[in-house]
């Protein structure tokens, strides 16, 4: 018998519908992608998900080993509530691609939960502002608030994902190719999260990516998902947060690519990032930030912009599943959410 599979006398109703709808959207799959592998429509296939029909057991074997998940994880109570995220909208990203990352997100905060201990103080330590009116002096001060409650002086940050860990905001990355939907932020429960995304042109963008989802999680709330202003909002305090207006007039930058790497080094967001701050606060005129723009934004030169920091590894969940491991708990937790080994290697490790 499979792990996980039916026992003798069990009714076929004890599996989840909404589980599967949450391991189909996690493959990265549409219901007719999925039909094609149980050989049925994609009409049944929504049947199943919305609990109008229910397979026979030999679907539901078919359905676990199609979604490379055992039986075991279809018939959980509950399925995980799949949080409204801020996704950078892109129409060249089939919205398959956001539902999967949509679905990482759900499990690896049902992972969280199961691994963290009970009596541990989960409270993150992030202000929350409403912006008022949105002027580029508001971003300045929101992000100079979040710099002063956190004691960061106006220094470059060293390792961004380490800081904001520290602050108990759980930061994890997401394999999002082929399909990529970028970083992306949320609560689940009373805990901030970022997913940065390994589809990031480089380490300097996902720096920059990490601090815009900053800016929505302290900017923003679900009223504020998928609008362009939030998006240039959160863009605005990325720039404000990470080069801290005092600091980076004092190294108004010229647009050549050496003074441009010396600042890259210093501050760890790309040229193009530097160049567009600089902009901002009248450091550069306007004819030379549209050249230089132009010539930084080119793909072929993004991919050999030298300069590159340390790549930042998060720590939170990694260092939950250690020490589950280190004490023997790990596979009683993974059953507890019928997560195969595979699925805690492929999300986390």
């Amino acid at each position: 018998m499979v792990q996980g599979d039916f026992q003798p006398g069990e009714p076929e109703q004890s599996w989840v519908p909404d589980r599967l709808k949450l391991a189909r959207e996690l493959r990265g799959l549409t219901r007719a992608e999925l039909a094609v592998a149980l050989d049925k429509s994609a009409a049944a296939v929504g049947q199943y998900e919305a609990a109008v029909i229910q397979p026979q057991r030999r679907a539901w074997r078919t359905l676990a080993t199609a979604l490379s998940l055992p039986p075991a994880f279809f018939r959980l109570p509950d399925a995980p509530v799949l949080p409204s995220a801020f996704f950078r909208p892109d129409r060249t990203v089939p919205q398959v691609a956001y539902r999967r990352s949509a679905a990482i997100a759900g499990l690896l905060g049902e992972l969280h939960r199961q691994l963290r201990p009970a009596d541990s103080n989960q409270k993150a330590d992030i202000p929350r502002v409403r912006l008022s009116v949105g002027t580029p002096a508001e971003f300045e001060l929101v992000a100079e608030g979040i710099r002063v409650a956190w004691d960061l002086g106006n220094q470059p940050i060293d390792d961004l994902t380490a800081l904001l860990e520290q602050h108990r905001i759980i930061v994890a990355a997401v394999n999002d190719k082929p399909a990529p939907t970028g970083s992306f932020s949320t609560w689940i429960g009373d805990s901030p999260w970022v997913f940065s995304a390994a589809s990031a042109a480089s380490v300097a963008q996902t720096r920059f990516d990490v601090a815009h989802e900053l800016g929505h999680l302290v900017m923003h709330t679900s009223q504020d998902l998928g609008t362009a202003d939030a998006e240039r909002q959160a863009d605005n305090f990325a720039l404000a947060f990470l080069m801290p207006r005092r600091a980076f007039e004092f190294t108004s930058p010229r647009v050549t690519d050496p003074a441009l790497t010396e600042l890259k080094r210093m501050w760890g967001v790309p040229m193009a990032v530097l160049v567009k701050r600089g902009y901002d606060l009248e450091l550069i005129s306007e004819a030379s930030y549209r050249r230089s723009h132009a010539r930084l934004n080119r793909a072929s030169y993004r991919a050999k912009e030298p300069a590159e920091p340390t790549p930042e590894r998060p720590q939170t969940l990694p260092t939950l599943v250690e020490a589950a491991r280190a004490n023997g708990t790990l596979d009683d937790a993974l059953d507890a959410i019928a997560w195969p080994k595979s699925l805690l290697h492929e999300l986390v490790d």
